[in-house]
């Protein structure tokens, strides 16, 4: 569904089991704070430290069943929007929130950079996401299984903030043509197959 006029899109997905997913989510996010040396769950500052690491590994590199029929769905689900003449490859992120817990506004590439953005929603039930585009502010409700795919250049987003004890969880991701990556760390990026 067209959300804003050839900018943003969303669609509805039931094939990924978002209660093994969520878990995966949770065994990642320890493993990271592992081998990034990240606080504790629970100690300050640890609420953005899975977002606040995103150029520094990619989920879907992460060996778990739902993970990889993640990738798959989001590559087929995003191709459609995509210039068949241009070679893409995609970052991706876990965004895991404490009650408590939000992303302020923020955007992520320039429009010249053709990059698109997005996430899939894993357990977010009760949270919005909204965008300001040409100074419009957009809301998206979010329910677990939706998939969010959009240009990115000329908005800017944040999450509400969140108020459940279980986390909430997205999974984010960049689509950015390899033209656009310039003198970026090209270590975390895979291709879009």
């Amino acid at each position: 569904m067209e959300l804003i006029k050839n900018y943003l899109w969303t669609e509805t997905t039931d094939e990924i089991d978002n209660k093994k997913l969520f878990d995966a989510c949770l065994e990642l996010e320890v493993l990271l704070r592992k081998q990034f040396k990240g606080p504790p769950i629970g100690e300050k500052d640890q609420q953005l430290f899975t977002t606040s690491n995103f150029d520094k590994y990619n989920i879907f590199t992460y060996p778990n069943v739902e993970i990889q029929k993640l990738y798959h769905l989001v590559v087929s689900r995003v191709k459609k929007y995509l210039d068949t003449d241009t070679t893409y490859v995609l970052q991706s992120w876990l965004n895991v929130y404490r009650k408590g817990a939000f992303i302020g506004w923020h955007g992520h590439w320039p429009t010249p950079a053709k990059v698109w953005h997005g996430y899939y929603c894993v357990n977010t039930e009760g949270s919005i996401t909204s965008y300001k585009v040409n100074k419009e502010q957009y809301d998206v409700i979010n329910h677990d299984g939706l998939l969010i795919v959009g240009r990115s250049g000329e908005d800017s987003h944040q999450s509400s903030a969140w108020d459940q004890d279980v986390p909430r969880i997205t999974i984010g991701y960049d689509i950015i043509p390899v033209e656009s990556i310039n003198q970026r760390k090209i270590n975390h990026y895979i291709p879009i197959l």
